[in-house]
């Protein structure tokens, strides 16, 4: 309609060569072709976006340009249409090997010597496809990045997204010290990963230059090399062997961008392809924002590391204090310790030979004066420690005090004492007595731990999480600030109030559930729920806890809260517009199967078999359309929790010949073969079973291009089901496994080869854990996949 707005011409014109003049120097790309599809005009817009020359277009067939079978034949078709095309989606060809996104209008114009010509009118919309592209590349990088544990995971979760999707290589350097450490660098080639390695460790980046990557660090401004040329590089690199690697790597398009945390650059990430020109400004714009993720995954990872470390640390610290104290109590059940009885009318202090070795006092049996083991009290300790002794003696209560002493040598000792005045008939005080221990090891423990606590309090008040201990019945040992400034509550009326006030009705029983399931079993808890603002609004959190034991060997829970409301805000649109797409195109696949099968039914009349294959073809073709449609409806009920099941009792063998029906449909060619039984009586939603079987059997012969047999067993055994349909196709690589199950998760080297939205897998394990079942999988590269379904038999 833009186009059309622009042009106003009717259907019968004077003479084509009046459109042709006036668009001839226009901005918008146009071409004319003949009933035949032969190109008879071209303008200068659509020569500079081809790269072809005038000569080279006139008297082609369009197709040589547009390949694509389908768009040819629309084209065609429109021909005989008297309102044409608007904006079919096609790709050109361009002269310099370049495939560019389009969208194609098309207008039947005559003249008055009834000479027809078709007009295509062509918009290039290649750089907008591309932003859309990688804006949903960035959010999937962002949501994977976000489940990051540790820096090593971190680190392997960004190789797989950027290598080799956006780049053919990548590094990451931290900044320490002023100078940039190597933390992470991958390679789509193995021997080029070699090479680069020791690059890196002969040529290390020198941060004292103005340009490169130094001008990065330095200004945070990005180092953009569109085109690497060998030319470039021979100029800049003067050693010889340096530039020898440089060549040899295929450095042909670079992107250096700086990573930051609170505005202060902390490392670099480089970008490098081996394709020229591979990189534009959208490109780099992506990089910058990817470069953001990055670091601030790096950061939370490191954040969560020192976390657990310090929180290792720390009940190391409260083992060797719990030791120490089990020592003492031994020392002083056994007598290891020293004793003292001081004699308050004569003034004389008789200590064991294990005190005078502690206090570093030549051992005197006949005794000696007091003053000479006070003259060992450290100067600072020494009032506190007399005034202690003297209310014992003249009150003739119990003495204790903690205290140090300084040996000969120099050398301070903690130790504990504690004694009792006796009294003779008459109430006098006469006697002093008592034991003294080390403690110097016991207080360096508590010490220790003092430190320990104030330096995770620190590092928990620093972090952007909301962190909280608590014990097994989730009553609140500590909270950091970041829980007052979101709920605008003080820790104490959090803590009195619980977590569980905050926390969203909905989601609170379930909540509660799993950390009942974690306290018993001991397992991480994890969770994504809603937590109350200090506003009133409800914002989308997750929770992780992990278990240890504090000093007195009673389990606590400490977690970090994160904030992931944006996260899911974005992950409920998507599911909205999936739902709403899918909707809208339930209704005319629906048609056109109705109008396919009539057509078949005609055609079959004829006895046309050329044409009945070509029916039988598109048939097929809309029933894959129409399984997608089914699968994006079914993937919006789960995520809105609306997906209803009907679980009867039923024959399973029909469940499987309904299954293999539908496969063999699809892939004619592939032959399945049934091991076992089936003719079993099982409980369950008949169609949703069904469902996960279609979508197996069609996965195996999916990925089996090469081979053509399947093999489905079926066995029974303590009222389980269970299922297995093997194939010997590609199989899976070893790094995707984990990922499998996931919703709309493609192998980036099998996404172009073939066909589907990788949500089958995503559905079907959601299936059977609604049938309280399980479903698993092994695979070998070049050998095949087998997986597994296992259901109970009956109602549990």
């Amino acid at each position: 309609m833009m186009i059309e707005s622009k042009i106003h011409i009717s259907n019968r014109i004077t003479s084509h060569r009046v459109i042709q003049d006036f668009s001839h120097t226009g901005i918008i790309n146009m071409l004319a072709i003949d009933a035949r599809g032969i190109i008879v005009y071209v303008n200068e817009a659509e020569l500079s976006l081809s790269g072809y020359t005038a000569s080279e277009y006139l008297g082609q067939h369009f197709g040589t340009f547009y390949k694509d079978e389908s768009v040819v034949a629309a084209i065609l078709d429109s021909i005989r249409q008297p309102e044409g095309i608007y904006n079919l989606e096609a790709r050109l060809h361009c002269k310099n090997g370049v495939i560019k996104d389009i969208l194609i209008s098309t207008r039947n114009l005559q003249d008055e010597n009834e000479l027809l010509y078709t007009y295509l009118f062509i918009r290039d919309i290649t750089l907008s496809r591309k932003n859309e592209n990688l804006l949903a590349y960035l959010n999937t990088a962002a949501e994977v990045l976000a489940g990051a544990r540790d820096t090593k995971d971190a680190l392997n979760k960004i190789a797989d997204l950027i290598v080799p999707r956006f780049a053919n290589w990548f590094t990451i350097d931290l900044l320490k010290n002023g100078e940039l450490e190597l933390i992470k660098i991958a390679h789509q080639n193995p021997e080029l990963l070699k090479i680069s390695l020791d690059y890196r460790r002969r040529y290390p980046t020198n941060l004292s230059g103005d340009a490169g990557t130094a001008l990065v660090v330095k200004t945070g401004r990005p180092n953009f090399l569109p085109v690497v040329s060998p030319e470039m590089i021979d100029m800049h690199i003067t050693d010889p062997v340096q530039r020898k690697i440089i060549h040899s790597l295929g450095l042909h398009s670079v992107i250096t961008v700086a990573m930051f945390n609170k505005e202060a650059i902390t490392g670099v990430i480089t970008f490098v392809s081996s394709t020229p020109g591979k990189y534009d400004e959208s490109d780099l714009r992506f990089a910058q924002n990817f470069a953001n993720h990055i670091g601030l995954a790096i950061e939370n990872t490191r954040l969560n590391e020192e976390a657990l470390a310090e929180i290792d640390r720390r009940s190391k610290i409260e083992d060797e204090l719990r030791r120490t104290q089990l020592q003492l109590k031994s020392a002083l059940s056994s007598g290891l310790i020293g004793t003292w009885i001081r004699d308050l009318e004569n003034n004389i202090l008789y200590a064991d030979e294990s005190l005078s070795n502690l206090f570093d006092i030549e051992y005197k049996p006949e005794g000696v004066a007091p003053d000479v083991f006070i003259s060992r009290i450290h100067p600072e300790d020494l009032v506190d420690s007399q005034l202690k002794r003297q209310e014992a003696v003249e009150c003739g209560g119990d003495y204790e005090a903690e205290y140090r002493i300084v040996t000969k040598d120099g050398k301070v000792k903690w130790v504990f004492a504690r004694g009792k005045t006796e009294c003779n008939a008459e109430g006098k005080a006469v006697r002093f007595a008592g034991v003294v221990g080390d403690i110097t090891e016991r207080k360096k423990a508590e010490n220790a731990l003092k430190e320990s606590e104030e330096r995770f309090r620190l590092m928990a008040e620093a972090m952007p999480q909301k962190i909280f201990v608590s014990d097994v019945n989730a009553g609140l040992i500590y909270l950091n600030p970041q829980w007052e400034e979101f709920t605008g509550c003080s820790r104490e009326e959090i803590t009195e109030l619980s977590l569980a006030h905050f926390i969203h009705p909905d989601d609170l029983e379930e909540n509660l559930k799993r950390w009942s399931e974690a306290v018993q079993s001991g397992s991480e808890f994890q969770y994504e729920h809603r937590f109350r603002a200090k506003d009133g609004k409800y914002f989308w959190h997750l929770t992780r806890a992990l278990s240890l034991h504090d000093t007195g060997g009673n389990k606590i829970w400490i977690g970090s809260i994160t904030d992931i409301d944006e996260q899911k805000k974005k992950e409920q649109k998507k599911d909205e517009f999936i739902s709403i797409a899918s909707h809208e195109l339930k209704t005319p696949i629906t048609s056109l199967k109705g109008y396919l099968q009539i057509l078949s039914r005609m055609v079959e009349k004829e006895n046309n078999s050329s044409i009945c294959d070509l029916v039988l073809k598109t048939h097929r073709q809309a029933h894959k359309l129409a399984s997608l449609i089914i699968d994006l409806l079914d993937v919006s009920k789960m995520q809105a929790g609306k997906m209803n099941y009907n679980f009867v009792t039923f024959n399973f063998e029909e469940v499987i010949d309904d299954a293999i029906t539908d496969a063999q449909n699809t892939y004619p060619s592939h032959r399945i073969t049934v091991k076992g039984n089936p003719a079993v009586n099982a409980f369950g939603d008949k169609h949703r079973l069904e469902q996960v079987l279609s979508n197996l059997l069609s996965n195996a012969a999916k990925y089996s291009p090469e081979e053509n047999e399947i093999i489905l067993a079926i066995s029974t055994s303590d009222d389980l089901l269970t299922v297995s349909i093997q194939d010997f196709g590609i199989g899976i690589p070893e790094e995707k496994t984990r990922f499998i199950f996931n919703r709309f998760f493609r192998a980036e080297d099998t996404s172009y080869k073939f066909t589907g939205l990788g949500i089958g897998l995503y559905i079907s394990q959601e299936i059977i854990q609604r049938h309280k079942g399980k479903i698993t999988f092994s695979s070998v590269v070049g050998k095949g996949s087998t997986f597994t379904v296992k259901i109970p038999l009956r109602e549990s």
